[in-house]
């Protein structure tokens, strides 16, 4: 199956958008609020996550900027920091991402990827929604074709994916089980934002067992997470 072409700047600059909108109506309660997809962080250390990533990879060149040990720093360093002062930095910053993002394209759909799950982290913790449709859940979405390879190298056979909007056979054979799945539960569990009991009641067709460690990139998360 060939991959569709995705405008990755948009992508970002699209999810930023929301989140500077979503940012000017924030109490400082709201910002001290933590968010359970990202453990040990609050609404405020997603914005200095975001903007301090962006400062790693258009002006520090950070060769790992998406690390545990680089996301640490990136939150510690504007801990104290106002948000005023953060989305001042993000704006500086976010057109030299959005350049780098049009001439990479998907070399760098992580980046993309991060901003838009980072975007439902901020948004879940309030009890908001923002962005959960368009090019941002795609994008997130398609990134699951990374399972074929994965399967394929476990020697588990291929796994059949039917959502509202999408029949997938991630492999060359039949399937040897099918998950039924919204796009936007598919997207949040492939990112880690699912534990280990939410994966396995998902509605499959057998025993999920061989598959529940290889469904997530990162995680699974520790406890259940409600969105």
């Amino acid at each position: 199956m060939a991959l569709p072409e995705f405008d990755y700047a948009d992508i970002y600059d699209e999810s930023r958008i929301r989140m500077v909108a979503t940012a000017q109506t924030l109490s400082a309660g709201d910002l001290a609020t933590p968010t359970p997809t990202c453990p040990g962080w609050t609404v405020h250390d997603v914005y200095a996550h975001l903007s301090g990533l962006c400062v790693d990879v258009v002006v520090d060149e950070v060769s790992r900027p998406g690390s545990e040990q680089a996301t640490a720093r990136q939150v510690a360093d504007r801990r104290e920091w106002s948000l005023t002062d953060i989305l001042h930095e993000w704006d500086v910053h976010a057109p030299a991402m959005g350049a780098l993002l049009r001439e990479h394209g998907r070399g760098l759909t992580r980046l993309a990827i991060d901003m838009w799950s980072h975007e439902q982290d901020a948004h879940n913790a309030l009890s908001l929604e923002s962005g959960r449709t368009g090019q941002g859940l795609e994008v997130t979405v398609n990134g699951v074709w990374r399972l074929k390879r994965a399967l394929r190298d476990a020697g588990i056979p291929p796994l059949r994916i039917l959502t509202e909007h999408r029949d997938w056979v991630l492999g060359d054979e039949a399937p040897g089980r099918t998950l039924r799945i919204s796009d936007y539960e598919l997207a949040r569990a492939t990112l880690g934002r699912r534990s280990r009991r939410q994966l396995r009641d998902y509605a499959w067709d057998g025993d999920p067992a061989p598959y529940l460690a290889l469904l997530p990139f990162f995680g699974p998360a520790g406890e259940d997470i409600i969105e």
